[in-house]
């Protein structure tokens, strides 16, 4: 999105666990919302690593950029199934409650450094993602375990 790649992002190459890593699904390839929130990508591997477009890893690793200097997430991806739910008290994504909307999240993921984007330039990757083809970049985000929002289905 934001690299000349010849072979794909380097961090693409593993999914990293709690213990060794496993060969990444989606290797050879950028960044995208699926090589955190996995579904069964590894279950040709084990019958046991099957997530629920979840992670292995206590911090989700992000693409290396110059002048970023981390290699992981503050935490690992959170669970997406049932996110989205309506509930009696006010709705937060992420553990930490980074995010208050589904729309931010998904803006926030795609245009920050979890995608490579540096914090100097999340105007640049907000002008270069329009808001519905980030939604659409996201096939996690199309998934609906609650009442589809209309966000979704704008053009």
């Amino acid at each position: 999105m934001n690299a000349n790649l010849p072979t794909g992002d380097p961090v693409m190459n593993q999914v990293q666990t709690t213990g060794k890593p496993l060969p990444g699904p989606f290797r050879g390839q950028s960044m995208n919302c699926r090589q955190c929130h996995l579904v069964d990508d590894l279950k040709p591997l084990s019958r046991f690593y099957v997530r629920s477009y979840c992670d292995f890893a206590n911090r989700s690793p992000i693409p290396a950029r110059d002048g970023q200097g981390l290699e992981t997430t503050p935490r690992n991806s959170p669970l997406l199934v049932n996110a989205t739910l309506t509930r009696d008290v006010p709705q937060i994504f992420h553990f930490d409650g980074e995010f208050s909307t589904v729309e931010d999240l998904v803006i926030g993921t795609l245009t920050g450094p979890n995608f490579g984007w540096l914090p100097t330039v999340t105007i640049t990757a907000r002008i270069r993602l329009p808001v519905p083809t980030a939604v659409a970049a996201c096939p996690t985000a199309r998934f609906s375990w609650a009442p589809i929002r209309p966000f979704l289905l704008l053009s």
